[in-house]
């Protein structure tokens, strides 16, 4: 591929296939493709389609790699419309050589300007930030706060596969602000960072968070805000704007924002934020307050104020924290009964001071009300410390039994007892991998109830039907013919296999998957 891009449209079409190759024409013709930039060996670009998506494509020697935030994700008509606007208006794009000599170019208040400007706006997010240091710059706070304001108030509801996009721009700016705290900006930092944390909490209403990318960025802000309290003059009027900040962000489940903020506040600052939290004389600041007490070092204060929330584990791990185990398993134990998350800890502290007849019997509760694999493994390898394992299993073996809750585990636990009888009458409703071991460990000892396997195995997946489950029916069957290859029974393999071919005779891909059986 040439370095000045000079592709075609067969290079399009091999890339993205003739179909997302008709359809980008169709979104090229109608002027869909926005702010198109080149930078180096890769060209980002917006194009409008059902919404806005952001293409980024690498074009180099070995061919066109591009990307989208779109459903599709890559190879799509969105990426088919910017290369074509790449081969046929490319005089229109942005191109950025070299940008240490772009960025020297520009005045201080564009400098500025750029390192605080969100990456949907610009491509330069990866500007180097000690320009700034080197101008000497003065940052104009007032009016770059009302830039990010109005860049973060786009009134356009983002969508599960744009808000991974918006998410990646808002990152991208929240690090260009972690870099002025590093440069000694900690008052101007502070406030633009104030600024755009109330910004991203906005967002959580006109997005689909659904994998909680922007609840976890929103929170993280708020530790880049610890780091600039530290170095910053803070007055009485940024407290009120923390605690303002703090009501809106518990309604999205981002309280922990102002939670990490607050951690860079001395304790001056904590005592005069308590002042004001106090005089709100509203519950919904009761984890506010209680998170302020607990970093003025007032322990006793903070485990009872958790224990009068029904917040029992936050209480044991404040115990563990301070070294008294003793207590945060008394706790553990009085309060444990209904509550899952306090007996995992119970048997973590347990196990930590070598309780383990005890342990044992926490971790019997916990699988009991969750018989899991991951809470099995608990009692197996309790009960092994102990040398009760075998007499363990058995138990392990009845409850499954009598519970009918998980025949995976159960037969799992056959296999590993050899009681493959019990194995074979439990198997209703296991997963395919569990019949798949089930089926290897009989092959030797019994053939038939293993052909059995993964003859059901086999049939289920060429029925789901797909590239992959052809594959898997395939490794099915394999097997079936090494049986009865051993067993001598190959004459009883070749008819049931050509059976198999008629059946599904128009299933190609399967035909083609299984042809060397």
């Amino acid at each position: 591929m040439s370095p000045d891009f000079d592709i075609t449209e067969k290079d399009i079409i091999e890339s993205c296939g003739s179909k997302a190759f008709e359809r980008g024409l169709d979104y090229y013709r109608q002027n869909r493709v926005k702010n198109l930039t080149i930078f180096g060996n890769t060209i980002k670009s917006t194009v409008m389609g059902g919404n806005k998506y952001i293409v980024e494509i690498k074009i180099n020697k070995g061919g066109i790699d591009g990307r989208c935030t779109c459903p599709v994700g890559d190879s799509c008509k969105h990426v088919a419309a910017a290369l074509l606007f790449l081969k046929y208006k490319k005089n229109k794009a942005t191109k950025v050589e070299d940008i240490e000599s772009h960025l020297s170019s520009l005045s201080k208040s564009d400098l500025v300007r750029l390192i605080l400007s969100t990456p949907s706006e610009s491509m330069l997010k990866t500007i180097k930030l000690d320009m700034v240091a080197r101008k000497k710059s003065k940052l104009d706070i007032a009016s770059y706060k009302e830039e990010m304001r109005s860049a973060l108030e786009i009134g356009h509801y983002f969508d599960y596969n744009e808000t991974f996009g918006l998410v990646s721009d808002l990152t991208a700016v929240k690090n260009s602000l972690e870099k002025l705290i590093d440069l000694g900006f900690y008052n101007e930092s502070c406030s633009l960072l104030l600024e755009f944390l109330s910004g991203c909490v906005r967002k959580e209403e006109e997005c689909d968070d659904s994998n909680g990318d922007l609840g976890d960025l929103t929170i993280d802000v708020g530790n880049s805000l610890a780091k600039a309290f530290k170095g910053a003059n803070i007055d009485e009027i940024i407290l009120q704007e923390l605690i303002r900040i703090y009501k809106d962000a518990a309604d999205y489940g981002v309280e922990d924002a102002i939670h990490n903020a607050i951690k860079g506040l001395d304790k001056a600052k904590l005592r005069t934020m308590e002042t004001l939290v106090k005089s709100k004389k509203d519950s919904e600041f009761k984890w506010l307050y209680r998170e302020i007490v607990n970093l003025q070092g007032r322990h006793e204060e903070y485990i009872k104020m958790c224990c009068d929330d029904k917040d029992y584990l936050e209480a044991v791990d404040k115990l563990v924290e301070l070294g008294k185990i003793d207590d945060a398993i008394k706790l553990a134990k009085e309060k444990s009964k209904d509550d899952d998350s306090l007996q995992e800890r119970l048997f973590e502290l347990l196990l930590l001071k070598g309780n383990k007849a005890e342990a044992l019997s926490c971790a019997w509760k916990i699988f009991k009300n969750d018989p899991s694999d991951d809470n099995l493994k608990k009692i197996k390898e309790t009960s092994a410390k102990l040398g009760a394992w075998k007499s363990e299993r058995g138990k392990a073996v009845a409850f499954l039994e009598a519970s009918e809750e998980n025949n995976d585990l159960l037969v799992m636990l056959c296999i590993e007892d050899n009681s493959w009888k019990k194995a074979l009458a439990n198997m209703k409703g296991i997963e395919d991998e569990t019949a798949g071991k089930l089926g290897a460990a009989l092959e030797g000892r019994m053939p038939q109830d293993a052909i059995k396997i993964y003859r059901r195995l086999a049939e289920n997946n060429i029925q789901q039907m797909g590239n992959e489950r052809y594959k898997a029916a395939k490794r099915y069957l394999q097997r079936m013919k090494r049986i009865h290859k051993n067993s001598r029974d190959e004459k009883n393999w070749q008819v049931y296999i050509k059976q198999i071919r008629e059946a599904h005779k128009p299933k190609r891909n399967f035909i083609a998957e299984i042809a060397e059986l």
